[in-house]
């Protein structure tokens, strides 16, 4: 039988094209600390793989940061004030594309968090300062807030948004979604739950100082991990990358720093060093 020829599709190869490969994230990130796999998280801590993002992915992450000013001025319009505070200061913000973000660290420097503001003025308690988080949703996702609230509904958000205030030591959150279907609003003010929080930290803890990946969370061929990047190190047995964060003789340091041990002469190495990797690589950390 002869081959079916596709036709060229300027929709397929517009939404088709990929970023260069890369590893993703330097730190843990306080968005990913809710996920339920603390495996997914060391494997992206140590760099096991390197992962691509599509122009039609990289399109949703532009249409969010799109609506963080349009949120922003719709919150300011009823009198909210948003900012965010640098050494203590007040600054305004605006949400605009590439605008500055608080920094948040976390254990030792290997986590960190980036919220999307603070506000004041939010209409149900205007004295108390607020988080605040913007997201856009699909109709599910946000069908799901409306019906369950976020604790149900999104562990990931409910976890960034508890390790955001345990970590600015606020008690309270404006979590502010958008409808990318209907541009209908879903806002919930999240409470601050202290326990909650530190068994994220904790989480953070264990994933950081471990030398073995945790347990996995789900079985092998569980159809959540379809949709892992790591699941090809984690299920297929694929090896990991070759660079100094999957090499045997580097170990963290504080302050986010990695070192490398070999002859047991420890230095500090930099991202690019890292990112290398050199002659004497040992494949280590249990993968």
């Amino acid at each position: 039988m002869a081959k079916i020829v596709r036709k060229v599709s300027t929709r397929r190869v517009i939404d088709n094209r990929e970023s260069e490969p890369s590893y993703g994230n330097f730190t843990i990130g306080f968005g990913s600390i809710g996920k339920e796999c603390a495996r997914e998280l060391y494997y992206g801590l140590h760099w096991v793989s390197k992962g691509t993002v599509t122009a039609k992915t990289q399109r949703i992450f532009t249409i969010g940061h799109l609506f963080e000013a349009m949120a922003i001025k719709d919150l300011q319009e009823i009198g909210i004030e948003v900012f965010k505070r640098i050494d203590g200061e007040k600054i305004p913000m605006t949400g605009e594309l590439n605008e500055v973000q608080e920094k948040l660290l976390g254990v030792t420097g290997h986590s960190k968090g980036k919220p999307d503001g603070r506000c004041l003025g939010v209409l149900e308690a205007p004295k108390t300062e607020h988080a605040l988080e913007l997201k856009t949703m699909n109709q599910k996702n946000f069908d799901a807030c409306l019906k369950q609230g976020v604790y149900a509904a999104n562990k990931t958000y409910f976890g960034q948004v508890q390790r955001c205030m345990e970590s600015m030591k606020l008690t309270r959150t404006l979590f502010v979604a958008i409808n990318k279907n209907t541009c209908e609003y879903y806002i919930e003010r999240i409470y601050f739950d202290p326990a909650y929080a530190k068994d994220l930290v904790r989480k953070e803890i264990s994933i950081i100082t471990t030398d073995e990946p945790p347990i996995k969370a789900f079985p092998k061929g569980h159809y959540k991990c379809d949709w892992c990047r790591k699941k090809p190190i984690c299920d297929l047995d694929i090896e990991p990358e070759i660079n100094c964060r999957t090499c045997d003789f580097s170990d963290l340091e504080n302050e986010g720093k990695w070192s490398c041990n070999v002859k047991k002469k420890s230095r500090i190495i930099s991202v690019d060093e890292q990112m290398a990797g050199c002659e004497k690589y040992k494949k280590g950390w249990g993968l």
